[in-house]
């Protein structure tokens, strides 16, 4: 999955559409996270650190599965940062004894196995009050977009075959809606907030969740 859709090209895609559709959801993200010096800051599946370098205030985490990435990312940086190779759906137990004031997850779900766990991974890590941002695509408007471009041959005018003609394709394997986020965040420990459409609440190609430990 890294060969083909390595974040940091995601994040600076040569496609215009990508590219913006990336920057709002990003800096949604910042804009909720609001980093002060004193924050405790855990990015769980950071990649290569493209949002987390974003981050300019507190003391920064990150933790993501593979080890070229982890590696990308404490490079990028440098002391900035303390990076861990691990998986987010134990997190807890490899950060044990360790709370953080602000937590974000962004766009990893979709890839885990067994999400619920790493959302009560992430509740669990979370201080008393502490805030939770979680990023997710809603993969059943995308797919209905994809089909009505492929239909009448834009599809691959627009985006030739950076991206795949559905979701599932992406190693995605499950499909997340707004109906139902509250509830499955709830089960494992979570309160949403709030929920934003990416880029428009009424064209949400994606969601970001403001949330906080139950």
């Amino acid at each position: 999955m890294i060969e083909k859709y390595h974040p940091t090209r995601y994040h600076h895609s040569s496609n215009l559409l990508l590219r913006w559709i990336e920057k709002l959801r990003t800096r949604r993200i910042l804009s909720l996270l609001e980093p002060i010096q004193s924050d405790k800051i855990l990015d769980v599946g950071c990649g290569s650190g493209d949002i987390l370098e974003l981050v300019l205030r507190g003391e920064l985490w990150g933790i993501d599965i593979s080890p070229r990435l982890a590696k990308e990312a404490q490079e990028r940086l440098g002391s900035r940062a303390r990076i861990f190779c691990g998986d987010a759906e134990s997190v807890d137990k490899q950060l044990e004894g360790t709370t953080f004031d602000k937590i974000f997850c962004s766009e990893v779900l979709e890839h885990m196995q067994h999400p619920e766990r790493t959302l009560r991974a992430m509740a669990n890590l979370s201080a008393s009050g502490g805030k939770l941002i979680i990023s997710v695509p809603n993969e059943r408007l995308i797919d209905a977009v994809k089909s009505a471009l492929d239909a009448i041959g834009l599809f691959r005018f627009l985006f030739g075959s950076s991206i795949s003609r559905s979701m599932r394709h992406d190693w995605h394997l499950h499909l997340f809606e707004r109906e139902t986020l509250p509830e499955l965040l709830r089960s494992s420990g979570i309160i949403a907030k709030k929920i934003y459409g990416i880029p428009f609440d009424f064209f949400p190609l994606g969601f970001v969740i403001n949330a906080e430990k139950a």
